[in-house]
Formats: structure tokens, sequence, C-alpha cells
């Protein structure tokens, strides 16, 4: 199996520009890609080779009510 860190993040879109400005190695390309309506992924690899995964909701309070109580 594997095993990858995800981060809940507002503007995918910007995520991916901070990546490509510091040379992070982006292992689903440039592009955000939609996995269900409206919900956006990008997966980087950390420095030493980790699987990161970076998830764009299109409304993060109201999938992860928890967050904003």
């Amino acid at each position: 199996g594997l095993i990858y860190v995800s981060f809940l993040v507002a503007d995918l879109e910007g995520v991916v520009k901070r990546l490509k400005e510091n040379d992070v190695k982006l292992v689903s390309g440039d592009q955000k890609i939609e996995v269900r309506p409206g919900v956006f992924v990008v997966y980087a690899l950390d420095p030493e080779g980790n699987y990161v995964e970076f998830l764009e909701y299109p409304d993060i309070a109201s999938y992860r009510r928890d967050l904003y109580k």
C-alpha cells in the first residue's frame, strides 16, 4: 500500500505555484486533478521521497466541521 500525509488547503493553485517555485517534484503533474465533483488533488514528493497529498474541497467547513467550531 501507499502511505502519505494529506493537507486540506483553500487555494490549491496557490499551493502548486509555491511548490513549483521551490522545485518540489509534483508526482501528479502541475495541474490539479478533480477526483470527485468539486474536489481537487495534487500529489508531491517531500525531500525524502515521501508522498504528500494536497486536497481542495469546495467547502472545507462542511467537510471538516470540527475545524470550524
